[in-house]
């Protein structure tokens, strides 16, 4: 009696499960649950190397958590209405929010910053540096796969009943109507109101805070803090319409710098060449060397302008750096064809403009913009049989290069970078015995910092010989000579750790710590006869947006209109920073700016604005 009594409540608990299971309201309703269970793994992958307590934080926002929420739920609703199966569209949905979700988390792991959508334009480029690093895995990311592959198996199994209705127009219409509304939940996602109060209250250093405040914020905490959907969906913003009212607005204020060419008895070469991710750790940081990998770069530094630039990079994004000294521009144009650039200006002054890259022309699109930039010809490694990414093939080429240039005695603008000392730098091996104390730090930071410096001293040995041979030349000649950004040095920034250098912007010294990188202006003999023997001491610090109008100064050029009203607005603002939003007025690191400062920050702007799209037809 008791056996036929429990026989007949399994069968009942089956019979309920079976119901359950075809129930069309269940399933209805289960859509709902799974979207939100995205979220929730998308969310804990944003919250990155801050965890639990980041993750814990997004509670607190109920903003936070409806504008992640929304999107993942019309998305999964979207797809349920589409192919009626609840498994199809949990697995299509998880696919796409999980997998971007994956990309910003291992972005923020290995580069330090958070993932965009125009990362997803550039995916090819990402994927090839992304493989020069190791992917650490860990209890995170294999919690996260195996939900989703559980909620899979759940929807499958427990999930047997399609949709309310089987009429295949109500279907279209329904899943119509959830695009619709998840385009909408885009457009939601892209206003600054909404972002300004859209972000979870965190602990961060000793200040709790829930929107950029006065003191200096991360930018990396202002994505992450609002979770990845929406602050990814965010980054989607599209730009407005530029208007010939707006264009005419630069123009009138470009008017009032008349351009001037270059004095035919002041006119030297300018051969500017771009170093990967140089530092001077010797100088910012207490380093334990025995080696002295920066001796030719100080000898360099005492016959030149020397300072650092501000740039809006770390650890990678070279072509930001790069186009920001060949343009002017405080953030790049999302097309450079419509632009006037500086090379435009070189070549109006009929100097010959070129340079050499040590890498391929597809990355970062170098060869369809430098055509756009102006330069009448430019080379990569494709175009040199037996080409070879090291300095020792990058140096005798642009020598050989620049002296065909000048062969007819005529004048040249050349822009060459080099690719040596790319990260990520070995930490299980060591090619660099002899330069890094092995006493001072643990192993891993050891090979890393020597494997690293390595490279640093090959640089600077080359560097200095190329500077060195041009010297008693009878062309005369200026080096520009700058880095992009500061180098990765391991997750976390361990090696910086290890240091002593702070990395956090939080701080004006974490500011400038993360974000500087070296310059030096250096002439030969014969361009010291021509400008004077001015090439030495303190240059200042600025972003490389101002880098050019700097060397006019320096030469004594006027320049085109842009660059002169560069020159004067860089007596009151040195950078614009545009990773982190701050400003350098007279010297001081603020997120906003005085009254006067910003009119002329406004009126740059606007001539921006005027150079980018120029040549755009309206």
């Amino acid at each position: 009696m008791e056996r036929e009594t429990i026989e007949t409540q399994i069968k009942k608990i089956r019979a309920a499960v079976n119901a359950m299971r075809s129930s069309r309201v269940w399933a209805f309703v289960s859509v709902g649950v799974l979207g939100v269970c995205i979220t929730m793994l998308s969310l804990l992958l944003a919250a990155g190397k801050w965890g639990v307590p980041l993750f814990i934080s997004y509670f607190r926002s109920p903003a936070t958590l409806f504008l992640n929420i929304l999107p993942c739920v019309l998305l999964i609703y979207a797809l349920f209405f589409a192919f009626g199966r609840v498994w199809v569209a949990f697995s299509v949905s998880a696919v796409v929010v999980v997998f971007l979700a994956f990309l910003n988390y291992f972005k923020l792991d290995i580069r330090g910053s958070p993932l965009i959508a125009a990362d997803i334009k550039n995916a090819g480029e990402s994927a090839a540096v992304i493989g020069q690093f190791s992917i650490q895995w860990n209890l995170r990311l294999t919690f996260v796969l195996l939900c989703v592959a559980i909620g899979v198996v759940w929807c499958v199994f427990m999930i047997k009943a399609r949709l309310l209705t089987a009429n295949r127009k109500v279907r279209a219409a329904a899943s119509l109507v959830s695009f619709a509304l998840l385009f909408s939940s885009a457009v939601l996602c892209s206003a600054d109101a909404v972002y300004d109060k859209a972000a979870a209250p965190y602990v961060f250093g000793e200040t709790e805070t829930s929107s950029p405040s006065e003191q200096l914020t991360s930018s990396v905490y202002k994505y992450v803090s609002r979770g990845f959907v929406y602050p990814f969906l965010r980054s989607m913003k599209p730009i407005p319409a530029i208007t010939n009212t707006e264009l005419n607005a630069g123009r009138r204020i470009l008017a009032k710098y008349p351009a001037e060419d270059i004095p035919a008895d002041r006119r030297v070469n300018v051969v500017s060449l771009m170093l990967e991710s140089y530092c001077d750790l010797e100088a910012i940081s207490d380093i334990k060397l025995i080696g002295d990998p920066y001796a030719e770069w100080r000898r360099l530094q005492a016959e030149s302008i020397t300072g650092n630039l501000v740039v809006n990079v770390f650890g990678g994004g070279t072509k930001n750096t790069e186009r920001m000294f060949l343009t002017g521009f405080a953030d790049e144009p999302t097309d450079y064809s419509y632009s006037v650039s500086f090379v435009d200006y070189f070549n109006e002054q009929g100097y010959a403009t070129t340079g050499f890259h040590a890498g391929d022309g597809w990355y970062y699109d170098r060869e369809t913009v430098h055509k756009q930039l102006g330069f009448g010809s430019y080379y990569f490694l494709e175009s040199f049989e037996g080409s070879s990414r090291e300095d020792s093939f990058f140096f005798p080429l642009v020598r050989s290069l620049y002296d065909s240039a000048t062969a007819d005695g005529g004048s040249v603008f050349m822009h060459n970078l080099t690719y040596q000392n790319h990260g990520g730098y070995k930490t299980d091996v060591n090619n660099g015995v002899g330069i890094v104390n092995p006493d001072a730090y643990t192993e891993e930071v050891y090979n890393m910092l020597s494997n690293y410096l390595v490279g640093i001293q090959d640089t600077n040995e080359r560097l200095y010989a190329f500077a060195d041979s041009l010297r008693d030349s009878p062309e005369p000649v200026v080096l520009v000579i700058y880095g992009d950004h500061r180098p990765w040095l391991g997750r976390g920034d361990i090696g910086y750790r290890a240091l002593g250098i702070d990395v956090d912007d939080t701080s004006a010294e974490g500011f400038y710590n993360k974000y500087s990188a070296p310059y030096l202006i250096w002439a030969n003999d014969a361009a010291k006869a021509i400008v004077g023997d001015i090439f030495y001491g303190d240059g200042g610090d600025f972003s490389p947006t101002f880098l050019m109008p700097k060397l006019f100064s320096v030469l004594g050029w006027g320049g085109d209109s842009f660059i002169k009203l560069e020159r004067e607005l860089m007596r009151t603002l040195t950078v614009i920073n545009s990773a982190t939003g701050y400003f350098a007025e007279n010297g001081v690191v603020e997120s906003s700016l005085s009254s006067a400062a910003q009119k002329l920050y406004a009126d740059f702007i606007d001539a921006e604005l005027y150079r980018k799209y120029k040549n755009k037809p309206f």
